[in-house]
This record gives structure tokens, C-alpha cells and sequence, in this order.
């Protein structure tokens, strides 16, 4: 009886613990507008009929003849930099690739448009130009993307061409914890148990 008991005190425990870390184990916490979470239908084109739906838009480029160096399902982060990165002004397309730098691409560059302007109502790159580093068109170019004259609009530049408001953005690393809640332990009867143990 005695051992019936101690189990049930155990469930109760158990029970306390698993409310406590519910938190940290199934997080919900806002996404912030320059972590990307890129998704296989996550085309040019796409984004760019999402941003139109938002706000006013011009391009005369053709989407589908842009490849970009990452596609699929992803996840990445960028500076929250209003502007396009400082550190990369009078750098060309071509610098950037010498460098081993990760460039934006057009997807992840239009995204971060449609991110930030559904989280402030505002828009990105209102004096410099975000040179999409990460994508070419087939005859080499490359495309860049800013606000000008009230409208979202996507451009492009040859590969060597560098100005000081034509700069690209790098992606950053992800912000991830080190810690695991999964992997607490405890005794019970002289005998360690991970949290993971008893939960899976």
C-alpha cells in the first residue's frame, strides 16, 4: 500500500513538473519580422503577388527566370536593419559571392518586406537598396528590391555594379537556446529519470 502511494505522490509530481516546463517545451512566441521561415511555395512570384495585395507594387522583371542559391523549407534571420547592411555599401554581387558572404535572396528579401510591414505598417529600404545577392537571373544579373516613390519595387544591376546605396544583407545565425529541458533528470528510489524518459 505503502508503494501505491509513493507512486501516486510520484504522478502528482510528475504532473507539477510537466505544467511548469509546458511553457519552454511548446514555446509560442511571436515570430519576429526578420526571422524568416521560407516554405517550398515560397516562389518569387508568389511573395510578390502577397506583397500586391498589401500595397502598391512595380516590376518588369520575369520571376521564373531568377534562381536563387536556397530554396525549400528553411528557417534564417536576418539584422533587423530598417536600411539594407552599411557594411556592405560599394560592394558588388560579385564581391559578395568572393567573399563567401550569404547574401539575401529575392524570396527571402520580399518576406522580409511582407513581414515588417504586417507587423508596423511601414516598409524597408526607403533610402538604399537591398541587393539580392542570393539570386541571378540567367543572363547574370542581379536583383535588388527598395521603396520608391510610394511602391515596392524590384530592379536588377549587373553583377560587378557597386553604389552606396546598393547593398546586400547577410543572413546572421540563428538565435537558438542551449537549453533542454528534456534532458532534467531526477531520483526516485535511488535511480535516476530523465524528463524525456517519462514523457515519451
Amino acid at each position: 500500500m505503502k508503494h501505491q502511494i509513493t507512486l501516486q505522490s510520484l504522478d502528482k509530481k510528475l504532473d507539477k513538473i510537466l505544467n511548469i516546463l509546458k511553457p519552454v517545451l511548446s514555446p509560442e512566441q511571436p515570430t519576429k519580422w526578420n526571422h524568416l521561415k521560407m516554405l517550398p511555395e515560397y516562389t518569387a512570384q508568389y511573395l510578390f503577388n502577397e506583397c500586391k495585395k498589401l500595397f502598391p507594387c512595380y516590376s518588369h522583371a520575369n520571376f521564373s527566370d531568377i534562381k536563387s542559391d536556397r530554396s525549400g523549407k528553411y528557417e534564417i534571420d536576418f539584422k533587423p536593419n530598417i536600411e539594407a547592411d552599411e557594411d556592405y555599401k560599394n560592394m558588388s554581387a560579385n564581391e559578395i559571392k568572393e567573399k563567401g558572404i550569404r547574401g539575401i535572396t529575392l524570396e527571402e528579401r520580399l518576406l522580409l518586406e511582407l513581414q515588417y510591414f504586417r507587423e508596423t505598417g511601414k516598409h524597408l529600404d526607403i533610402n538604399d537598396w537591398t541587393l539580392c545577392a542570393g539570386s541571378r537571373y540567367s543572363d547574370g544579373c542581379i536583383p535588388a528590391v527598395y521603396w520608391f516613390y510610394d511602391k515596392l519595387k524590384v530592379n536588377y544591376y549587373r553583377p560587378d555594379s557597386h553604389y552606396d546605396c546598393l547593398r546586400a544583407r547577410a543572413a546572421v545565425p540563428l538565435a537558438t537556446s542551449s537549453f533542454n529541458p528534456l534532458l532534467l533528470t531526477f531520483d526516485y528510489n535511488g535511480k535516476k529519470y530523465k524528463i524525456k524518459e517519462i514523457i515519451e
